[in-house]
């Protein structure tokens, strides 16, 4: 990669756009159907991306595009374990391999364009690709899975109204939510990222939310609670609202921090970048000719790779 940090970010940014309008015109189509949206539309989004860096436009990044739907996957019946994981980084890996084959001169033709809803069962439901859908963007407050937060959000509260942990509890969330978080009793800190009960009863014990840490290991104390966490499911919900009752306490959470709905605040947003050992990187960021192969050596040092 001889390119310079502006290169990169003009892809990232440009990939980012891309998955946003994609996840979204699909959207909740794939997720009914089982599939994980982020590996199905990221094969074609990190296609975008590595086009972009690699100089293609026009034809020639319509045809990475293409290439790459020929190797999207990604199923919920992953999530708890490694396969998230996995099938995301799967999706980048083979949106870089079809810009690669489309800087090649590799010819798909057109046909994909229309076959590719249909095959994954979302041609009927999909709405036009809006680029603007990124300003719906989330960005995670807390290291799991998305629909639990307005539960972990709820707890908190609850706490904050004096509940504790141990008396019955009752959550009620949109079917979606659900879907992607269907986990009760866990048993591995994977899993607990995909549990509502976990987590509810983790904050209820802990009278705060996980942190990054904390979901290294699963809690015992909150593991034992799950029992007393029960999960109801309404259709009439909106997707990410969470209703929680306990001791006569009932709280409402229709957005959770880092919602479109409820933005971080600028110090927030920086707190989470801290977190996840990225502020060097964004400092990197911050110099637009800095050569892209100091971001990806700061980046292989920090995940340990060599």
């Amino acid at each position: 990669m001889d390119g310079d940090v502006a290169v990169v970010a003009q892809g990232h940014r440009r990939g980012w756009e891309f998955m946003a309008a994609m996840t979204r015109a699909h959207h909740p189509a794939l997720y009914d159907l089982g599939w994980h949206p982020t590996a199905v539309c990221g094969a074609p989004a990190a296609a975008v991306a590595a086009g972009t860096v690699l100089g293609l436009d026009g034809e020639d990044l319509t045809q990475a595009v293409r290439l790459a739907a020929l190797g999207t996957g990604g199923l919920q019946a992953a999530f708890g374990s490694d396969g998230k994981s996995l099938q995301v980084g799967l999706a980048a890996q083979t949106g870089v391999t079809a810009a690669h084959l489309a800087r090649k001169g590799t010819d798909l033709g057109d046909r994909v364009d229309y076959e590719w809803g249909r095959a994954h069962g979302s041609e009927s439901a999909a709405e036009p690709m809006r680029l603007d859908a990124v300003v719906d963007n989330w960005i995670k407050a807390y290291a799991c899975c998305l629909q639990t937060h307005t539960s972990i959000e709820a707890a908190w509260e609850a706490t904050r109204s004096g509940a504790t942990a141990g008396a019955p509890v009752k959550v009620t969330v949109h079917p979606l939510s659900r879907r992607a978080a269907p986990l009760d009793a866990v048993s591995s800190p994977l899993e607990s990222k995909f549990s509502i009960p976990y987590l509810t009863a983790f904050v209820l014990s802990r009278g705060r939310p996980p942190t990054f840490t904390d979901l290294q290991r699963v809690d015992a104390d909150a593991a034992a609670l799950v029992p007393t966490v029960t999960v109801v499911e309404d259709p009439g919900l909106p997707q990410s609202t969470a209703v929680l009752q306990i001791d006569g306490v009932e709280v409402r959470c229709d957005a959770a921090l880092g919602s479109p709905a409820r933005p971080m605040s600028a110090q927030q947003h920086e707190d989470k970048v801290d977190s996840l050992g990225a502020s060097q990187v964004v400092g990197l960021l911050d110099r637009p000719g800095t050569p892209a192969m100091s971001v990806v050596a700061v980046l292989i040092e920090r995940v340990g790779l060599d």
